[in-house]
């Protein structure tokens, strides 16, 4: 993929099937998710959720709480088609001179037409991009990834 200005832009995703699960199952799944994130490495160890601004989205940080995520998930619960379970975001609170991570979850979904995945957007430039694009780290995310979401397979 490219960025602005032909800069290159760097994923991780887990994918996995049609797969009911209630959003106290989810919870489960991202509180385990969240909890080897901040293993991994230091930019992974604080979320928020989005805002209007970047000063709003820091006011909203995300308590990785079992309690807590599985409000989180309940409130991304698709209103119109409940087949499509859950979605919900996160972004590290990364400062204006480095590239940040952020990551979208679609779980609990049981649609066979709309995938369940987590898809983790990766920094592309400034100090944690150095020391994220290495195998050690996206190796460890994908595991993470692996391990959290049991997904049918995973790529970086």
């Amino acid at each position: 993929m490219a960025g602005l200005e032909g800069e290159e832009t760097y994923f991780a995703g887990a994918y996995w099937g049609a797969r009911r699960e209630s959003p106290e199952a989810c919870a489960q799944r991202a509180e385990a998710f969240f909890a080897s994130l901040a293993s991994i490495d230091p930019s992974f160890t604080r979320w928020f959720r989005q805002g209007k601004s970047r000063k709003d989205a820091l006011l909203r940080p995300i308590e990785p709480t079992r309690a807590a995520l599985e409000a989180l998930v309940r409130k991304g619960k698709d209103r119109v088609v409940e087949e499509l379970g859950f979605r919900f975001s996160a972004w590290n609170g990364a400062s204006d001179d480095d590239d940040g991570s952020a990551f979208r979850v679609t779980c609990g979904g049981y649609s066979e037409r709309v995938s369940n995945a987590c898809v983790f957007d990766l920094p592309s430039r400034g100090p944690n991009a150095g020391r994220v694009l290495t195998a050690p780290i996206l190796s460890g995310l994908v595991r993470s990834m692996a391990t959290s979401w049991a997904p049918d397979f995973a790529v970086c």
